[in-house]
């Protein structure tokens, strides 16, 4: 089977749940479809990804998800690991912190690792802080 088969039937699984629907009948009809157009689209393994996000817009589900598989917190993440930025905001103190750690040596580093789960078996009352 090739892949654009498998993106295909993928792709309709994934829609027919996000519109919860499972016919092929069905999903034609929320497209704005007939079922024949519908199905001569499937046989041509030809995804209405057009009317897809169209009716995304209209009915709120992630369209970039039915046509690509990759929900949206994927995708924010694959963006954040790309464009180097975190995937929450970091307050300045945590981006300091980060750019002190990058200039340590790997002793200093192996020093500060040991300092923060002395300080965090401290605060916390003597959990195992790091330890498994």
């Amino acid at each position: 089977m090739s892949e654009e088969v498998l993106d295909f039937d993928a792709a309709l699984l994934r829609l027919k749940g996000e519109l919860k629907v499972r016919t092929d009948k069905e999903v034609a009809k929320r497209l704005g479809m007939s079922p024949t157009a519908f199905n001569d689209r499937k046989k041509r393994r030809s995804f209405p990804e057009d009317r897809v996000r169209a009716l995304a817009s209209k009915e709120f589900f992630d369209a970039d998800y039915v046509v690509t598989g990759l929900p949206r917190s994927a995708r924010e993440m694959i963006h954040a690991a790309r464009s180097g930025r975190p995937m929450r905001p970091v307050a300045h103190e945590e981006h300091q912190v980060l750019e002190m750690w990058r200039a340590c040596s790997a002793g200093d580093k192996a020093l500060v690792l040991g300092l923060l789960a002395r300080l965090a078996t401290l605060s916390d009352g003597g959990s195992n802080f790091g330890n498994p």
